[in-house]
């Protein structure tokens, strides 16, 4: 038994030529076809796990195919509006001395946004109280002439033909003047925002 104990340690140390692939199950060294390790912790042999073999290894494998059947392209005309000069029609709105062209952006947006052209209304009198506007966004370009306003932070701010200005929400303000040509465009998120008066600009 001790000789046999010594042969295996001298196995493990030195594998012997020619072995096969079985394997002790216990100390896991590879034996040759006659070699078995002790009895004192033999549990059987068993073949040494082998990688499965592809066949398939090395051949070809076919290029993905593309799909190029045509793809039904979808078009919507909803909300699409165009409106023009000739057309144009001003009414009162907001202010009394100021005229108000809707530009049609309110219902082609089912009132997430309101755009309209403002320009200055004759015959009356000029007069503007500070006020907020509770909005989203708010953005006044002047198309033709000039217009002053004081912003609540910024002080008086002249705006002439090419100038604009991003009126944030709730941002306090109030006109100081306008040229008698003054037109404007305004575009307000939402459609049917609400006006505040206030006692200054300045709180």
């Amino acid at each position: 038994m001790e000789a046999t104990t010594r042969t295996e340690i001298a196995l493990k140390d030195s594998p012997p030529e020619g072995h096969s692939n079985r394997v002790c199950s216990h100390c896991q060294f590879m034996l040759n076809a006659v070699t078995r390790c002790t009895t004192d912790h033999f549990t059987g042999l068993r073949e040494k796990p082998r990688r499965p073999v592809n066949s398939d290894a090395g051949a070809a494998q076919p290029a993905p195919t593309m799909d190029t059947s045509p793809k039904e392209t979808r078009m919507t005309t909803q909300g699409f509006v165009a409106t023009h000069a000739r057309d144009a029609k001003f009414e009162r709105g907001l202010r009394s001395f100021f005229e108000y062209r809707d530009l049609g952006i309110k219902e082609a947006t089912q009132g997430r946004v309101v755009a309209h052209v403002i320009r200055a209304a004759g015959g009356t009198e000029f007069s503007s109280q500070p006020h907020l506007h509770q909005t989203e966004f708010q953005l006044v370009y002047v198309l033709k002439g000039w217009i002053e306003f004081e912003y609540e932070g910024q002080g008086v701010v002249r705006l002439e033909a090419g100038s604009c200005v991003h009126q944030p929400p709730g941002i306090r303000h109030r006109e100081l003047g306008h040229s008698d040509d003054v037109e404007l465009l305004e575009v307000v998120l939402p459609a049917d925002f609400k006006t505040e008066e206030v006692s200054a600009v300045n709180s």
